[in-house]
């Protein structure tokens, strides 16, 4: 309201005052949600500088819950995906009271009579964004009135997607009745989508480095067994021998493997023979053929000559291309 004195008694004191009531609720409602879409606004944005940089899934999970309480986005939020009973349980958690809801959660949805579903399991279930306030709870909803019994007054849960396919929810609580509606829909669904994508990011990470430590267990075992072969074998990258076994050291005329690690092929090679041998090797490199088999003049270390035979294909040794050979002896 504002006035002013349009009239005064005989001790000066107002005796008549003009002045205009205005209603400034819609005023204060437009600020409140303008404020509200800000604090998600900075949520969001903190969100996406964590998808982005933090490569460890359960440290992006606790970034994010942590970024929601810091943000005033929430008073209390968590995250969790379904065990492999289908159950949708906490990973990380957030908030004043929400430890000991969740453990009431639990406790209930475990319960064998129970077959409610709450918030983030109508957002799994559904795939989309919902949202709850206090007074629209039901007396049948023990989870829903454990919420409003620590006085939060509004909910709102978005479905996480693995693969395309929602396995969790991130879910918050307020103690304002008016902090999640509509407005917000289309933050919601971005920030769902943005965690998501950085799931399946991190997801497709571990799937590459358990590959690559499986294939490299793998040629592990392929070593001890190659080792113990009767036949020759050794990988060349470019021109060098990065690996022989000890039957190829032993046609080469070494003692031990290691003597041979290094060697050049040229070094292997007759200088009469090499022109030939080159030639068929860039062929099967450029993919003209698949494998190759040469013979070739070998002068060992004590000066004899052998003749060779070596069959060769392209291959992969710790993860970079190389070629497989077998060695033996023409009159093997």
């Amino acid at each position: 309201m504002r006035g002013r004195i349009v009239s005064r008694d005989d001790t000066g004191a107002g005796k008549v005052i003009r002045g205009v009531l205005e209603d400034v609720t819609k005023r204060k409602n437009i600020e409140r949600a303008h404020d509200r879409l800000m604090r998600f606004y900075a949520t969001l944005s903190e969100t996406n500088q964590a998808v982005i940089y933090v490569t460890d899934e359960r440290k992006l999970l606790r970034t994010i819950c942590d970024t929601a309480i810091e943000h005033g986005a929430a008073d209390a939020v968590w995250i969790g995906f379904e065990n492999d009973d289908g159950m949708l349980l906490s990973d990380f958690a957030q908030g004043s009271g929400i430890d000991g809801f969740l453990a009431e959660r639990r406790e209930l949805l475990e319960d064998p009579s129970c077959k409610m579903l709450d918030l983030p399991s109508i957002a799994v279930h559904d795939n989309r964004p919902v949202w709850l306030r206090a007074d629209r709870v039901l007396p049948r909803d023990k989870i829903g009135i454990g919420a409003v019994a620590r006085g939060w007054r509004s909910a709102a849960s978005v479905p996480l997607r693995r693969r395309g396919i929602a396995r969790g929810a991130l879910t918050f609580y307020s103690y304002d009745p008016d902090n999640f509606d509509q407005d917000l829909d289309g933050l919601l669904r971005e920030m769902a989508g943005d965690i998501s994508f950085a799931l399946d990011n991190l997801q497709d990470r571990r799937d590459q480095l358990r590959l690559r430590e499986d294939l490299k267990a793998s040629e592990r075992r392929l070593r001890e067994i190659l080792d113990q072969s009767v036949v020759g074998v050794y990988v060349v990258e470019g021109t060098q021998i990065v690996y022989a076994n000890h039957r190829t050291a032993a046609v080469l005329g070494y003692s031990q493997s290691s003597d041979v690690i290094g060697l050049n092929l040229s070094d292997v090679i007759a200088a009469g023979d090499r022109i030939f041998v080159e030639e068929q090797v860039r062929r099967l490199v450029s993919g003209l053929v698949a494998s190759i088999e040469v013979r070739f003049s070998y002068s060992r270390p004590t000066g004899e000559i052998v003749q060779l035979v070596s069959t060769s294909v392209i291959g992969t040794f710790d993860g970079r291309p190389a070629r497989f050979g077998i060695v033996h002896e023409l009159n093997d």
